[in-house]
Formats: structure tokens, C-alpha cells, sequence
């Protein structure tokens, strides 16, 4: 070390280390958030109408995006008429308008998995935690 210098090297090795901790900690909130949406998929389904099938197999997940801040993960139904089996639909008729109420899988499934995912959070960051050494 040069006269009047100062040593770097065990910052550079901290900001190292803090700079892998959070990229093993968005890896670890990606998996916990796909878990949860995988435990979601598995909800839905069987609270799904069956007609032909094709909308109960229809259900997939996305992959986690980054809005923003925010870590997002979509449950997916592409089929055109998956939103009116999920929130209903008025409609006419001969005598005036009837209403189908709708299915409401996806919010039932999700409400669930919201219901449980706190406490699963706590739970699986202590285990993260706890693996870093860190108190």
C-alpha cells in the first residue's frame, strides 16, 4: 500500500459477497413465487368445468417478470372463453336478460394459495436465511 493510500481490496470483497447474496435472494424469491403459482395451477384445475376438457388443460403459469419493483408470475387460460366461466356473463334472452355467475376457479385457487403464502414465506426465508450463516 502506497503512503497515504488506502486498501480497497476487503470493500471490493464485501460488495462482492453482497452482490452475490442478492442475486442467490431474487433466485430464491423466483422460486418461492413459481412454487406457489405451480401449487395454484394444481388448485385450479379440478375446480375447472369439464365439457370437452379443453379449457381444465388450457391452465398454464408464466414465467416470473419484473414490473417495476414487483415480482410477477401470471396463471394463464388462453381460451376465448375462460374469463366468462371464471367471472360469468349476462346475456339475452326472450324474456330479458339471465346471468351465469361463473365459476370463479381461479380466484378461489389463488385466494388459497394468498391465505397460506405468508406464512410459507417466513418459513422458507428463515431456511434461506439460515443457510447463509446469517443471524
Amino acid at each position: 500500500m502506497a503512503r497515504g493510500g488506502f486498501d480497497y481490496r476487503e470493500f471490493m470483497e464485501l460488495y462482492k459477497g453482497t452482490q452475490e447474496i442478492r442475486k442467490q435472494f431474487r433466485t430464491f424469491m423466483e422460486d418461492f413465487l413459481t412454487r406457489e403459482a405451480l401449487i395454484a395451477l394444481r388448485l385450479v384445475k379440478p375446480l375447472t368445468p369439464v365439457d370437452t376438457g379443453t379449457l381444465r388443460r388450457s391452465w398454464s403459469i408464466s414465467k416470473v417478470e419484473r414490473l417495476g419493483n414487483s415480482l410477477i408470475i401470471w396463471l394463464v387460460n388462453p381460451i376465448e372463453y375462460a374469463s366468462y366461466m371464471e367471472s360469468g356473463f349476462t346475456y339475452q334472452t326472450k324474456n330479458g336478460e339471465a346471468h351465469f355467475e361463473g365459476f370463479h376457479m381461479a380466484e378461489l385457487s389463488l385466494l388459497q394459495v394468498r391465505q397460506k403464502m405468508p406464512a410459507k414465506w417466513d418459513r422458507e426465508f428463515r431456511r434461506w436465511l439460515a443457510r447463509l450463516n446469517w443471524r
